[in-house]
């Protein structure tokens, strides 16, 4: 109970002072943690080692004497400290995030292309026009009294990542920041000055940011006693592949996983009524002779995984039935589950399509699930058996003995690998499947899939699989390259830390090359421009119109 009273004084002084030697401390023990999780866990190190000459070594003792040498060391800079050393990776999927809640917002969208910088998106509900008398298309040329490009590159969190990924999530931080994500959370007034489309004339307005204070004091609000619970990881990520959180952004056409996308309809949309009631913007249009079919898919993370693959199981039988051509938008992916995304692409084949393979960490935790499991994998012997355990589906992947025999087959690859002594697997496929079977209901005509900087891991998959399969054509701009599965762990800390993620599998394509840092190349490029983010989008638009005429 001492020990009790005693923490909670050094907390309140914490929240008062936000200095103290207790921070530092608590700081070195909260960066010991992490770091051993990484050591442990980050299946990308060797690769990262190669590309990039990474060193989880170096960047720990960076982060380090960040700490060990601040003599007045604040909770704010010990949590830019650790921040340093998680993102030294360049690595989209892992993170680290803070209890906290304060943000403040704006109420406006902002994107950049050829260097400067246009609003986008305006959430009138809390915008008017005569409060903020601009619009999609004008010009931000000066943002809280400095150039708007200044203020952007000061809100990159990932240092020398992809530039153009780095760029677009730095844009959407503009007018939109969280203190759970690390960012410093302005308030108060400020002053913007805009050039409208079509005029010379440049204009100021001043705003006020929409701000929530922070409601949580400096202290991990999920740590019980700590003399009864030490410090220890809980794996919180169910899926592979999980999307990358898009809590910072209002919901607007530009969300990262948002239902209908940013890309206006490519032709007048027929009347269709197979496709109203979808769960996914589908639409058909007549270009010349043909008919084109529109899918966006965007995100691989939905709240009823098998409704979802019904849902595009109708659609794609329309499609196969009624179009000549496919256009499938994937703009803006978060990612999510692999079994929902391999689920969606045997819609979209009549052959077998090869998988990726991953090197994948081997834990005690892992080994031991798979233990535990032989004996039920091994008493299944049917598919009525494999469903009467799982179900008819996993995320929407349908469960059969053949799926249990490939899991068996994952699991004898961890118990071996780890009798051997090995701590990361040979290359093997994500629960045994290497191959996504056609599903009955298919798509057999030429596809073309549209990508950017902003599809994370299944966003990133996604495409990989159809261009290693040479299934479809690939246009827009090479994806983050976030190539790997992701854990989420947490432990009782006095630096409010939520939670941190580590990708705890590289993949590799089928030239052997990894998804992780390279990505989707597309094999036609096709960049927003000026002309596209102040007339929506024309020239993207042509673009598109004009590959699909020259699918094969």
């Amino acid at each position: 109970m001492k020990f009790i009273v005693k923490l909670f004084l050094i907390l309140s002084m914490s929240v008062l002072a936000n200095a103290n030697p207790q921070v530092k401390q608590a700081s070195l023990e909260a960066l010991d943690f992490i770091a051993s999780v990484y050591s442990i866990s980050y299946s990308p190190a060797p690769w990262k080692k190669q590309f990039d000459n990474w060193d989880i070594e170096l960047e720990y003792q960076k982060a380090r004497e960040l700490i060990e040498q601040d003599s007045d060391l604040t909770i704010a800079e010990a949590k830019k400290a650790i921040m340093s050393f998680v993102y030294s990776t360049r690595d989209y999927h892992v993170s680290i995030r803070f209890h906290s809640t304060e943000q403040s917002s704006l109420g406006f969208t902002v994107r950049s292309a050829e260097g400067r910088y246009f609003i986008v998106h305006v959430d009138r509900n809390k915008l008017s026009a005569h409060s903020f008398p601009f619009e999609a298309g004008d010009e931000i040329i000066e943002f809280d009294g400095k150039p708007v490009n200044e203020v952007v590159q000061s809100l990159k969190i990932y240092e020398n990542n992809v530039e153009q990924t780095d760029q677009a999530l730095a844009e959407f931080a503009l007018t939109n920041r969280r203190a759970n994500r690390g960012y410093s959370v302005p308030r108060g007034p400020l002053l913007i000055t805009v050039k409208p489309k079509n005029k010379d004339k440049i204009v100021s307005r001043q705003l006020i940011w929409e701000y929530t204070p922070e409601l949580v004091p400096n202290l991990d609000m999920s740590m019980k006693d700590p003399i009864k619970d030490p410090l220890f990881a809980k794996p919180e990520i169910k899926s592979p592949m999980m999307n990358y959180a898009a809590d910072t952004f209002d919901l607007n056409p530009q969300n990262i996983g948002e239902k209908n996308g940013y890309l206006p309809d490519l032709g007048k949309a027929e009347e269709v009524e197979e496709l109203e009631d979808s769960l996914f913007r589908a639409y058909v249009y007549q270009e010349g002779e043909e008919k084109i079919g529109v899918v966006r898919i965007p995100t691989y993370s939905v709240s009823d995984y098998n409704k979802s693959i019904e849902s595009f199981e109708k659609i794609i039988a329309y499609m196969e039935e009624h179009t000549d051509k496919l256009v499938i938008d994937q703009l803006n992916n978060p990612g999510g589950s692999v079994f929902y995304l391999y689920a969606l692409a045997s819609n979209l084949s009549d052959q077998a399509l090869e998988t990726p393979k991953h090197k994948m960490s081997i834990t005690p935790t892992q080994v031991a699930s798979c233990a535990a499991l032989s004996g039920i994998l091994n008493a299944i012997r049917s598919d009525s058996d494999a469903i009467k355990l799982i179900g008819e589906r996993i995320s929407g992947f349908p469960v059969s003995l053949q799926f249990i025999n490939f899991y068996k087959g994952y699991c004898e690859l961890f118990l071996e690998e780890w009798k051997k002594g090995k701590t990361m697997s040979k290359p093997h496929w994500i629960a045994g499947v290497d191959k996504i079977n056609p599903n009955i209901t298919h798509y057999t005509k030429p596809i073309l899939v549209l990508i950017n900087e902003l599809d994370f891991s299944g966003g990133d998959f996604f495409p990989t699989i159809m261009q290693d399969n040479k299934r479809a054509t690939i246009m827009g701009v090479r994806t983050a390259g976030a190539g790997g599965y992701v854990l989420g762990y947490s432990f009782p800390n006095l630096l409010g830390i939520s939670n941190f993620r580590v990708t705890e599998s590289l993949a590799y394509r089928v030239d052997q090359n990894p998804i992780e840092n390279l990505g989707v190349s597309p094999d036609i490029e096709a960049k927003l421009t000026v002309n596209d983010l102040q007339n929506n989008y024309v020239d993207y638009v042509k673009k598109v119109k004009e590959a699909v005429r020259n699918l094969k």
